[in-house]
This record gives structure tokens, C-alpha cells and sequence, in this order.
């Protein structure tokens, strides 16, 4: 049987029913007792969850006597439900193909791609709010307490080796429902408890926040919108980044400076909101965009990883790709990576970087004249340290300017949703 864990179709409960059998990472039966409105694609319902009818907050269609697997994701303060598919069979699966005319992810990127924003706005409201005098403590304790979580979860700049980055990636929140639909169908017990891995999983995190954040009416959704907009309008971050599609290059995306001391707690907390779903969004489309490729032959993956400074939070956009099957000339393993930043005092920053067998080639592209030259001086130490790792570097340079355009890849697949292997 097939079952996934369909992204951000988080179902929360008004009343938690009894404890028993809920805690994080448990997976529950339920039915629908009285379905979502006619003709809605989501809201309150009734379900039958441990014997008790409870009333809920659905994000997808609900008809009375739909059977639904559920995941626990969170008990406290508040019952979060992971919504589980299961593609062999369930009313369920039809519903959420009566969204959209083709296949779900349609409806889904027809969705995400108007709210989806940089990162880099929330991570400096984020940054600031936990780091000025006065600032957390003003705003509601379990708002502060989420916030503080996502910023220890930052990949700290400096601090980085392969395991930190291996953990990074893993928890950048691309694999969050790959995660949680192997803890649903799993049989072997986890070497680590999936409430605990989630606790670094920065979607998973987001999703946290939002939860605790209260809701924005429309009116106070676009004000926030608005105001955070007047606040950077003169700022180079303050362009809305492309959405990330298949095959689209990283960007680099600058810091934007946020001072919460301009807006009161009130605006503060309503921009918090708007920017966590705009967050939240792009992360599902960045999921979208690492879609199994179908008759490909390599796999590819985009994602961001946030990395915490001493002075503010920089956003590091990245491209993994690897080839399914050994290819190389001798048969080795061929991978490449991509990177993109925005560094204070360096500017627009692109990396491309190569990997066959133990032999490595990396590319460096600056927009400012000083960046290269600063990257030049420093190109014979790397040389020098990825020859003591065992790998013979074959081509090593940085030019100025914006890295040429890549080959389009194939069309992806639309049949799975994030069943990829990190």
C-alpha cells in the first residue's frame, strides 16, 4: 500500500479527545461524521476519532462516511492531524482530485505560487524579534518560544562539516513528508523518535509558529502585507524571488533589515503570520520542484537553508543533483551541486560545482569586481584542502558576473509526491 503524507493538509482539532493512543508520530482511523460545506474545498467537520465525535478544521473536501489515516503531529497546546493518502484505494484521494481539473499538485501550485515570498523576510523579522531588548518578551510566550525554536535550528555560518550539512539538508524541510509518511508505514522502530526529529525539521517548525500565531482576517493580511512592503521598498530584498521550478537556477537573495521597533506587537505578530505562510509556501513549491523526475536519469533537489550569523540570518539557495546510475567514464558517481548567496559586503555570490569519481571541478561567479579578486587569493588554499581530502581538482576559477544558463531537464513526473531518498 502506498501512503503519503499530503503537504501542509495539517487537519486541527477544536477539542483534543481522550489521550489515549495520542502522541506524536501515532497513526488513528477516523470517519467523517458530517462532511465539510458543499461545493468548499475545505473547512469544519466531524470526525470519529477515538470514540468520541470531535470537531475539526479540514483543509481538503469531507464527505460524511470518508474514511481518513491520520499521523499525530502535535498534542500540545492544540490537536494537529496529519492528513495520510492511500493511492490504492478511499474517498478520500477522489475528493482531493475534484480540486483540481489534473492532478492534485496542480491545484496545489495554482495555490502556493500568489502567497509563496523570500525567506529572507520572515528570517529577519525572526532574527530581529529574538535578538532585540524587549522585543520577545512583548509578544505572546508561545509565539516567542516558537520563534526561538526555529532560530536554534539555523545551521550556524562558520560552524559547518559534512555531518552539520548533512543534517541541514535533511531538515531544510523538503523531506518532512517523506518523513512522516515512513513513520506512518513503517514496521521497524525509529532509531530516532520522529517527535524528536521533527523538533529541527524547519517546515515543520514554520507549520509550529503559524499554529500559535492567530489569524489574520483579510483586511489585516494585506495591511501587514502593505506595511512590511513600505518598510524595505528601497531595499534590493525586497523583490519577491521567482517561484522555484524544476530546473530553475539558485538565486541569490539578500538580507533585508527589518526593525521591529517600527511596528507595535499587534503588527508585528499580523506580519509575522503572513510571512511564515508565504514561507511555507515557497518551501512546498521547492518540494514541488524536486518532484521525481520520471524517466530521468539523475535526480535533482532545490532547496534553501537559512544560516545564522552573528549579526542577522543569510539565506543559502542550493541545487543538488545526482545521476541514478554510475555513469562516469570508469563507472563512478556523478554528482554536482549549485549554490547561490548574498553575503554583506560581498554581493551576489554562485558556485557550481562538479563530481566524478574523486575528481572535482568548481566555478565561482561574483557581481562585485573586490569579491572576485578576494575569491582569487583564496583559490590555491582550496585547491590545496580538497587535495588533502583525496580529490584531484581539475578545474578551479572565479569570474565576475551572473553564471550562464543551465540546460532545461525533462518535464517531471506528477505521479509522486516528495518520495525521494535524501
Amino acid at each position: 500500500m502506498d501512503v503519503i503524507a499530503a503537504q501542509s493538509q495539517i487537519i486541527r482539532a477544536g477539542t483534543p479527545p481522550a489521550a489515549e493512543g495520542l502522541r506524536p508520530g501515532a497513526t488513528l482511523n477516523a470517519t467523517a461524521v458530517i462532511g465539510t460545506p458543499t461545493g468548499e474545498t475545505g473547512g469544519r467537520a466531524v470526525l470519529l476519532l477515538n470514540g468520541q465525535n470531535v470537531e475539526v478544521t479540514s483543509p481538503v473536501p469531507l464527505q460524511a462516511g470518508d474514511s481518513l489515516k491520520l499521523l499525530v503531529t502535535q498534542t500540545q497546546p492544540q490537536l494537529l492531524l496529519n492528513l495520510l493518502l492511500d493511492r490504492a484505494a478511499g474517498q478520500q484521494q477522489a475528493n482531493l482530485q475534484n480540486v483540481a481539473t489534473t492532478h492534485p499538485a496542480t491545484a496545489f501550485v495554482k495555490d502556493l505560487l500568489p502567497r509563496q515570498g523570500g525567506l529572507n523576510q520572515l528570517l529577519s523579522l525572526i532574527s530581529h524579534a529574538t535578538t532585540q531588548p524587549g522585543v520577545k518578551d512583548a509578544l505572546p510566550p508561545a509565539v516567542g518560544e516558537a520563534l526561538g525554536r526555529i532560530l536554534d535550528a539555523m545551521m550556524q555560518a562558520g560552524n559547518q562539516n559534512a555531518a552539520a550539512l548533512r543534517r541541514a539538508l535533511s531538515d531544510s524541510g523538503l523531506f518532512l513528508e517523506a518523513r512522516l509518511g515512513k513513520a506512518a508505514t513503517s514496521t521497524q522502530p525509529a532509531t530516532v523518535p520522529l517527535a524528536t526529529s521533527l523538533q529541527q525539521d524547519m517546515k515543520a517548525l514554520l507549520l509550529g509558529l503559524l499554529d500559535r500565531l492567530p489569524p489574520n482576517d483579510p483586511t489585516a493580511a494585506r495591511n501587514a502585507a502593505n506595511l512590511l512592503r513600505g518598510l524595505i521598498a528601497d531595499q534590493p530584498g525586497a523583490a519577491t524571488p521567482p517561484p522555484p521550478a524544476p530546473g530553475a537556477q539558485p538565486v541569490p537573495q539578500p538580507r533585508v533589515a527589518i526593525e521591529p521597533t517600527l511596528l507595535n506587537i499587534e503588527q508585528l505578530v499580523q506580519t509575522l503570520r503572513h510571512e511564515t505562510e508565504s514561507a511555507l509556501a515557497r518551501i512546498t513549491l521547492h518540494q514541488l520542484s524536486s518532484l521525481d523526475q520520471g524517466a530521468s536519469e539523475a535526480q535533482r533537489w532545490l532547496l534553501e537553508l537559512p544560516l545564522r550569523n552573528q549579526d542577522g540570518v543569510d539565506l543559502l539557495h542550493m541545487k543538488l543533483e545526482g545521476e541514478r546510475q554510475r555513469r562516469g567514464k570508469n563507472g563512478e558517481r556523478i554528482w554536482s551541486a549549485m549554490l547561490a548567496v548574498d553575503l554583506p559586503g560581498l554581493g551576489p555570490l554562485t558556485a557550481r560545482i562538479g563530481l566524478i569519481g574523486e575528481r572535482i571541478t568548481a566555478y565561482f561567479w561574483a557581481e562585485a569586481p573586490h569579491t572576485v579578486d578576494l575569491i582569487e587569493t583564496h583559490l590555491e588554499r582550496l585547491r590545496s584542502a580538497l587535495s588533502t581530502h583525496g580529490l584531484e581538482v581539475t578545474e578551479l576559477s572565479c569570474r565576475i558576473g551572473k553564471p550562464p544558463p543551465e540546460p532545461e531537464p525533462p518535464t517531471p513526473s506528477p505521479d509522486r509526491l516528495l518520495d525521494v531518498r535524501a
